[in-house]
């Protein structure tokens, strides 16, 4: 796992531990389907898989959606832009540029996390 990913996983799990927990051997999101009101823990290797990547995707989407804030994610040549902005206040709103979709939505929505 990259270190950025590790840092953003780590911090978002500080930030929001209800979404996402580190333990020892996997990585645990939670999705809280904002359409029908379930959630679903996943249980992911650290070294995301790329069926865990788009797990993480979907985690991170459902967590934004959960707090009724607005995302965005692009394809930008090799990289994806995300940006995500939080209701009602867009002036903390992130946006960085990665490799993975999963690795720009997650840098993004801890930046706006932390903007809180």
């Amino acid at each position: 796992m990259s270190e950025q990913r590790e840092a953003n996983l780590k911090r978002w799990s500080e930030l929001a531990p209800g979404e996402c927990t580190i333990r020892s051997h996997s990585i645990e999101v939670g999705i809280l389907s904002s359409t029908i009101g379930t959630s679903s823990g996943f249980h992911m290797n650290p070294e995301l898989t790329f069926c865990d990547r788009a797990v993480l995707l979907s985690a991170l989407i459902e967590a934004i959606r959960a707090r009724g804030w607005h995302y965005a994610l692009t394809d930008e040549g090799d990289e994806h832009l995300a940006g995500v902005i939080p209701s009602p206040n867009p002036l903390g709103a992130g946006e960085r540029f990665a490799a993975e979709p999963c690795d720009a939505l997650l840098s993004a929505y801890v930046q706006a996390l932390e903007s809180l």
